[in-house]
């Protein structure tokens, strides 16, 4: 991103994808200290065990 003249605040959207959901409170925590703004929304999916996505305010 940096070599491209982008930065953090040029980030859209964030899937992270956690195989054991014991983790997702370690993960939300490091992951606000990145994107501390941006909403979050949890959500099991079929196909993955969990996954944390990054709602974009643009969507």
């Amino acid at each position: 991103m940096g070599a491209a003249g982008a930065g953090l605040d040029n980030v859209v959207e964030v899937g992270v994808l956690l195989a054991d959901p014991a983790d997702f409170s370690g993960m939300n925590d490091e992951y606000g200290t990145w994107f501390p703004v941006s909403p979050r929304l949890a959500t099991r999916q079929n196909s993955v065990p969990w996954f944390l996505e990054s709602s974009s305010p643009f969507a």
